[in-house]
């Protein structure tokens, strides 16, 4: 009779802090990768909110742009809806899927998508007039939850979504009289651009702190030679950064607290499709995968530049109209949401 071999023992769980000590060996991408499948590595990091800040150093992760949430005016169906992104599918797109089918009642109701940032998206029923109130909801689609809030002033003209840096679910809505164009930890920023010596351009920025309503104006880059620019922020989301087009490059320049002055950090050589004489413009940045969403003159749809990959994909023009709002995760709500969601 041949002998009957003995199961092998379960080798022994490591402990999470060798675990996170592996994890913080990763590059950005490999840990959303990573935390994408497995709910012990998300559980993982979440035990450790330290371990999350200092990721956020650590670059762009061009899987967490999973689409767009954007208004639809064809009249047929839900008036908010989603389209994927041409990214890795990385992350789950089941829970989307699924908020989706599940709340067809409150996205044909709601007009548009306002604000998105880390994983939630900002609803708007009505506009904002001195004689009606508008009706706000926020939504966590990668969970399903949402959460109906009172309307804001009326002389409100832009809203922009906060996220809390340390605590999955938690958020901030910013109201203001003025166009918010892109928001860092708790400052909102609007870009001012005016004639400067020839043949450059001035921009400026005027930032509006949250925590106690400060304004500040900052000075921008010197040497600009061009008008096609756009506020953005460094991976970490600590500093602000501006995108400038010229004819050979599209550059990231950083604001260095420390002296004020602007750094170049990151420059793309504008080759293949981004080549002149092709006109582009800069629409929109995903600051979690580093996105850069371009309009052309001649092309239908938009490209998608990411600044980590220096690669360029093409979103038809269908899927992708003006009014519009990048949908991403982060770490922390990416984590946090795949443990919440039974089928991961």
């Amino acid at each position: 009779m041949g002998s009957m071999q003995r199961p092998r023992p379960p080798s022994p769980a490591l402990p999470d802090d060798l675990l996170r000590k592996v994890l913080a060996l990763c590059d950005h991408e490999t840990l959303v990768r990573c935390a994408a499948g497995s709910r012990l590595l998300c559980r993982c990091m979440l035990d450790d909110p330290a371990f999350l800040r200092r990721r956020r150093a650590q670059g762009y992760a061009p899987s967490l742009l999973l689409g767009i949430f954007h208004h639809a005016s064809d009249g047929a169906g839900p008036r908010v809806r989603f389209a994927e992104a041409p990214t890795p599918a990385v992350i789950p797109r089941a829970p989307i899927g699924s908020f989706v089918s599940g709340n067809a009642d409150l996205l044909t109701s709601f007009d548009e998508p306002l604000a998105c940032r880390g994983g939630l998206v900002l609803l708007r029923r009505g506009k904002m007039t001195r004689y009606r109130t508008v009706e706000l909801c926020v939504c966590e689609p990668m969970t399903g939850r949402r959460r109906f809030l009172p309307p804001p002033d009326p002389h409100d003209q832009s809203i922009a979504i906060l996220t809390a840096q340390d605590a999955g679910g938690r958020f901030e809505l910013l109201a203001a009289g003025l166009r918010v164009f892109t928001s860092h930890q708790h400052i909102t920023s609007q870009l001012f651009t005016s004639p400067g010596p020839f043949p450059y351009m001035k921009h400026d920025v005027l930032a509006l702190h949250a925590d106690d309503g400060r304004a500040e104006l900052i000075n921008g880059p010197d040497a600009v030679r061009s008008d096609i620019v756009l506020l953005a922020t460094t991976a970490d989301g600590r500093r602000l950064s501006l995108l400038v087009v010229d004819e050979r490059l599209i550059s990231m320049l950083v604001l260095l607290k420390e002296s004020g002055n602007w750094e170049r950090h990151a420059t793309v050589v504008r080759d293949g499709i981004l080549a002149p004489p092709r006109w582009i413009r800069l629409d929109f940045f995903g600051q979690r995968s580093g996105t850069v969403f371009i309009g052309t003159d001649d092309l239908p749809g938009r490209l998608l530049l990411n600044l980590e990959t220096k690669e360029v994909a093409h979103m038809p023009a269908e899927q992708l109209p003006w009014r519009c709002c990048l949908y991403e995760m982060d770490l922390l709500s990416l984590a946090t949401a795949l443990l919440k969601y039974p089928s991961t």
